[in-house]
């Protein structure tokens, strides 16, 4: 899973805003997300975005945008457990 998978994080004031790239064609992991001893997530929402396609050969044009970002809010399970779709980026 290691190898597809790509993590940055920033603190900006009192957030923390983490950046994910799952770069599998096909696959999409569930991932625990642990920022330190002293950072509990327990059962937090989290406001994402997150930029995805079904088709992993769309691409936006003149014509017609295949390729949309999408705002959701989701609340991370139990350890900080969270899902990543597969070829996606999603900011959190």
């Amino acid at each position: 899973m290691t190898k597809y998978l790509d993590c940055s994080a920033v603190i900006e004031g009192e957030e923390v805003r983490l950046a994910i790239v799952n770069r599998h064609e096909s696959d999409s992991f569930v991932v625990a997300i642990h920022f330190g001893p002293r950072c509990e997530l327990g059962n937090s929402k989290v406001k994402v975005h997150e930029i995805w396609s079904k088709d992993l050969g769309d691409r936006n044009g003149f014509e017609e945008t295949k390729v949309k970002t999408a705002e959701s809010e989701v609340e991370l399970k139990e350890g900080g457990m969270y899902s990543v779709k597969e070829h996606s980026f999603q900011g959190a």
